[in-house]
This record gives structure tokens, sequence and C-alpha cells, in this order.
């Protein structure tokens, strides 16, 4: 996995800022920079950037860096896989 950080597609972010906007909590299926696959169930309730990388922030603390969602809410990301 690169740790270079990929800016996902402009209409998946769209998608991502309606799910933290209906404030419900989904699944989100992601891997970690080594590759493992996880998956949690929770709200995302913020999209941030910081040193140049986007992140979701989830109602339990957690943050997920953007390019490493492979779903959400059971929409998956059309570019994954191209890493």
């Amino acid at each position: 996995m690169s740790s270079t950080y990929r800016p996902v597609a402009c209409d998946y972010y769209s998608e991502l800022e309606l799910t933290c906007l209906s404030r419900k909590r989904c699944a989100i299926h992601y891997h970690d920079d080594a590759g493992r696959e996880f998956e949690t169930l929770a709200r995302i309730t913020d999209l941030v950037t910081r040193d140049a990388q986007e992140f979701a922030v989830l109602d339990d603390g957690g943050e997920i860096r953007l390019d490493r969602l492979i779903s959400v809410d059971g929409k998956r990301r059309a570019d994954y896989g191209e890493e």
C-alpha cells in the first residue's frame, strides 16, 4: 500500500458530504496502511483536510483517510484498487 495520499473523486467526496449531513450510522469498509481490511458502524461527523490529506471524522473519535475507504453505506469507491 502506498503511503502517498491520492485524492478521491469529486463525486465520491460529494457522496461522503451527503452521508455526513444525513447523520446516520453506516457501514464503513476501509483498509489500513498495511492493507488489512476493516469494517465499522459509525457516523461520519465531519470531513477535514490536514497536511494535504483528507479524512472522515467518525462519531467515536476515529479518523479514516479518504483514500483508504473501500465503501461507505454500501457505496463503493469507483477507483478503489487503482492505488
